[in-house]
């Protein structure tokens, strides 16, 4: 598992991956400011906005023993022009 830190121009797609591996097969969980996002391997955001910045959180969970979490902070930039 590593960490990434990526970033998008706004409306591009998110896609981060946990990279994970082990006996038995882990379950992901996805999460942004406490909030689940999907429990699957890869994490994929069509149309990405300002509002998907921050700080995704995938957990591995091996149903034994620690946890395994990664972190990748995402930055979605203005594609043309931020009106605020």
């Amino acid at each position: 598992m590593f960490p990434e830190n990526i970033t998008v121009n706004e409306t591009n797609p998110i896609v981060v991956s946990c990279d994970a591996s082990g006996f038995p097969e882990p379950s992901f969980t996805w999460t942004k400011d406490e909030q689940e996002l999907s429990q699957s391997e890869q994490l994929n955001i069509q149309s990405s906005d300002r509002s998907d910045t921050g700080m995704y959180v995938c957990t591995a969970s091996y149903g034994i023993g620690q946890d395994m979490t990664t972190q990748a902070y995402v930055t979605v930039q203005c594609k043309f022009v931020c009106h605020h």
